[in-house]
């Protein structure tokens, strides 16, 4: 199936599938408005057979720090966390605020193998943005579709490990974790206005890096029981 309608890009939605089934992620190409973001969200959606979609304009005059790696939505549980979500852009920083993606199965390969009793940690998340929400998630999730992948959000304060391995402390969890992801790293999208990037939630982690000046990215996560903007018909 060929979309049109999006300018000068065209692409294969089933090729879109299985980009982000496979690789993790797909950046699309779009006008840069709310308008065209949500049509092509809506397009997107449709063929991957998401239900719905909450869609919120996220805009900022400069950040000084990372955005710290995470895995989306973590403080829902395991059958509420989105799958799918992406980002597409109105406006892109003049410096900095990149997007970096990390391969959580290549991270989490790589953990299992060389510090095996990370196995058993679970870590519970909880969000200042929805306060209540929290959930309990294993450091090394055995996902049924994708293998070993990582659930994780690097150290912040609404985070409780909640079985640290006796050979080592709550920093260096954090600090062997954050390397293994540091060196999955997939991709360091730099942004255009009229990028449209959609992420493997159940796969990859992102962060984002520090930027100076305005920027505004909408931000659709697809079946979030919390928002859920626009309904997409089958």
């Amino acid at each position: 199936m060929l979309a049109n309608g999006f300018g000068a890009w065209q692409f294969d939605l089933k090729d879109v599938c299985d980009e982000v089934r496979v690789r993790g992620y797909v950046n699309l190409r779009t006008d840069a408005s709310d308008a065209a973001i949500a049509e092509l969200a809506t397009l997107v959606g449709h063929a991957t057979g998401a239900r719905s979609f909450g869609m919120v304009t996220v805009r900022g005059n400069g950040a000084g720090s990372w955005l710290p790696m995470h895995t989306e939505s973590i403080s829902l549980g395991e059958s509420d966390m989105n799958e799918l979500f992406a980002l597409g852009c109105l406006e892109s920083a003049p410096v900095g605020g990149a997007t970096c993606l990390y391969d959580g199965r290549r991270a989490a390969h790589a953990l299992a193998a060389s510090v095996p009793e990370v196995l058993g940690v679970q870590i519970r998340y909880r969000s200042h943005a929805y306060p209540g929400e929290e959930a309990t998630h294993p450091l090394i999730c055995d996902d049924p579709e994708y293998g070993l992948v990582l659930r994780y959000r690097s150290q912040l304060d609404t985070n409780t490990v909640v079985n640290v391995p006796s050979a080592m402390g709550e920093d260096e969890l954090y600090r062997t974790v954050d390397e293994a992801v540091r060196n999955a790293l997939t991709l360091t999208h730099r942004w255009r206005e009229g990028d449209f990037l959609l992420v493997n939630n159940r796969t990859m982690i992102h962060a984002r890096e520090p930027y100076d000046g305005s920027r505004a990215l909408v931000r659709c996560r697809y079946d979030d029981p919390r928002h859920r903007t626009i309904e997409i018909g089958r």
